[in-house]
């Protein structure tokens, strides 16, 4: 009986993740502004304790990483 009932949940929990609209964060704005301080990836990424890739995954938009991109663009502000 439990494997029915946990099918079901998942199948509920995947329906509601399809069927739910969720605010992303815009990120397209953080590349020029990075640039336009003339600030390197790897600054920037060496100030925010992370790897570059990290900061370019959040520039490009290939990985959500929402509590860093926050950090960055506010860091990015006050640079």
């Amino acid at each position: 009986m439990a494997l029915p009932l946990t099918g079901a949940l998942l199948g509920c929990e995947v329906f509601r993740c399809l069927t739910t609209t969720v605010n992303v964060p815009e990120v397209a704005d953080l590349r020029p502004l990075r640039q336009s301080k003339n600030i390197t990836l790897t600054a920037a990424a060496r100030h925010l304790g992370v790897w570059p890739t990290r900061i370019s995954d959040i520039e490009r938009g290939t990985r959500r990483l929402d509590d860093l991109a926050h950090a960055y663009r506010t860091w990015l502000q006050t640079a």
